[in-house]
């Protein structure tokens, strides 16, 4: 995920973003015809988030630091208050769920154990009633002209 505030500059100067803080939402929504700069901004600096920076960007990047704080400064309220309603719906939740996640889980690790304690001298079973197959099965085929049998039997 992307670090907030996530944008693109277009060659022209002007910069666009979305809700969610990805560049290629913003990309794949805008369908830019004009090439473009990845930046990013957490209220500090802004990173470009790209290999090569192009020539434009060094004319304009005043411009564009300015519109891409302003952009930070009229949204961070609002992101920080919808950040602290996500987060305290999720404590609910977790505080609703984690007693029945607690209690799958034992009666999970105890149909496991009861697996196990199944599968395991099963499985010895078949290996065992396979291997005596196979013996028969490799005493069938040495009597057999052209077999090319293994040196390990």
């Amino acid at each position: 995920m992307c670090n907030f505030f996530s944008c693109i500059a277009l060659g022209d100067g002007t910069v666009w973003f979305t809700e969610d803080d990805s560049h290629e939402t913003v990309i794949q929504r805008l369908h830019p015809k004009q090439e473009y700069i990845r930046l990013e901004y957490s209220g500090e600096k802004i990173e470009i988030d790209e290999k090569t920076i192009p020539e434009w960007f060094e004319r304009l990047s005043s411009k564009i630091e300015q519109r891409v704080q302003q952009l930070y400064t009229l949204i961070q309220p609002a992101r920080a208050d919808y950040e602290k309603i996500r987060q305290a719906a999720r404590a609910d939740y977790l505080k609703i769920t984690q007693a029945a996640w607690a209690e799958y889980l034992k009666i999970k690790q105890a149909a496991r154990a009861g697996y196990e304690k199944i599968e395991q001298p099963a499985w010895a079973d078949y290996v065992k009633i396979k291997q005596a197959a196979r013996a028969d099965y490799l005493n069938v085929l040495l009597k057999i002209d052209g077999y090319v049998a293994s040196s390990v039997v």
